[in-house]
């Protein structure tokens, strides 16, 4: 049981379409309807549990090698490497979960935009329903500072305005009218249509129930978000492609250094390990796109929310190199150094980072 375009027809003929009458549904009426419909609630969006969420920000090559130059440090007994290194790692994840719930959030929140509660007429006497309880047909009763609970087609308006921010854009509240309007008016402009989700900022109206739920302008945009598929332009799939390439060559390089510095320059492993590490770390590009940065904001009411996955940060292999530069100041092994003469046999290789 539905009307299309109620905008443009008179009202009366939305009631007969409807099969409903100014006095209002009765009660048996509303619970059939209300079992043909469904409640006037939107969609629960479906997201990633907290687990996979955590875990996914996990997927990335520079975390992955971090987690191997940790797992080596702990063979070699580097409690203090292998520490910064979790660390380092965890506190990437953490900020990244976070950051990544509170966008699902925010995506989440238009749910609560529907009026918790609802005045109508049913039985021919006014009543306070749950929103969730409306159905098509329903009359309604609205007056100032009322949140439209659904898509209303108003019968009666006396000095009617609403702000409809959240569907048109528009920040100064539109007046409303029974009178129908061309059907092909865009959305702004049906003033006969109270929107669902939408503010009474003045006067007093009387509504017809035209949709609920998922089927209203706030749910059909909620639906259309739902199916958004994520793309990616050629130019950023061709850098993707580059930076696999790049990052698989950085990391093969940085293992003939690795192999180069112990087996003919017989350099002490563990030091110059760590060494290649941030080097490599500090190499390999990030994600394209990542200057975005984990753009997580809370935009309900005005327009989507958009939820990006944060890239690690870019000089995590400088933190690593400037740890164990730090380390080998504490540390000085004149041996190692040159005989204590202040030149470094590997010609300043421990510096780079």
């Amino acid at each position: 049981m539905r009307v299309s375009d109620p905008h443009s027809r008179p009202a009366a003929d939305c009631l007969a379409d409807l099969e409903a009458r100014l006095a209002g549904l009765t009660t048996s009426e509303a619970e059939e309807r209300l079992a043909a419909h469904g409640p006037n609630r939107l969609p629960e969006a479906k997201s990633r549990g907290p687990l996979l969420r955590f875990l996914a920000q996990f997927n990335n090559v520079l975390i992955q090698v971090l987690l191997a130059a940790a797992v080596v440090t702990a063979f070699l007994n580097h409690w203090i490497d292998t520490g910064v290194i979790l660390a380092v790692v965890l506190a990437n994840a953490v900020i990244g979960f976070v950051q990544e719930g509170k966008a699902e959030t925010a995506m989440a929140a238009i749910r609560g935009m529907l009026a918790p509660r609802a005045a109508v007429l049913r039985d021919g006497q006014r009543q306070s329903v749950d929103g969730a309880s409306l159905v098509p047909g329903d009359i309604v009763l609205l007056e100032a500072g009322d949140k439209v609970p659904a898509d209303l087609r108003l019968i009666e308006a006396r000095g009617l305005a609403a702000q409809e921010a959240i569907l048109t854009g528009e920040s100064v509240a539109v007046e409303k009218t029974p009178d129908p309007v061309a059907a092909a008016a865009p959305l702004g402009d049906r003033r006969s249509m109270l929107w669902s989700g939408t503010l009474v900022t003045q006067g007093t109206a009387r509504g017809l129930v035209a949709a609920t739920g998922s089927s209203t302008e706030i749910g059909r945009i909620g639906g259309l978000l739902a199916g958004v598929e994520q793309l990616t332009t050629p130019l950023v799939a061709q850098m993707d492609h580059f930076a696999r390439w790049l990052s698989f060559l950085i990391l093969l390089a940085s293992a003939l250094l690795l192999a180069w510095g112990h087996f003919v320059g017989h350099e002490p492993f563990p030091d110059l390990f760590m060494t290649v590490v941030a080097i490599a770390v500090s190499a390999i590009p990030r994600p394209a796109g990542g200057d975005d940065d984990h753009a997580g904001h809370r935009r309900a009411g005005h327009g989507p929310a958009q939820c990006h996955r944060a890239p690690p940060a870019r000089n995590r292999g400088d933190w690593l190199g400037l740890g164990h530069l730090h380390r080998q100041d504490r540390h000085p092994d004149p041996q190692r150094d040159g005989g204590g003469d202040g030149r470094n046999r590997r010609g300043g290789l421990s510096g780079l980072g």
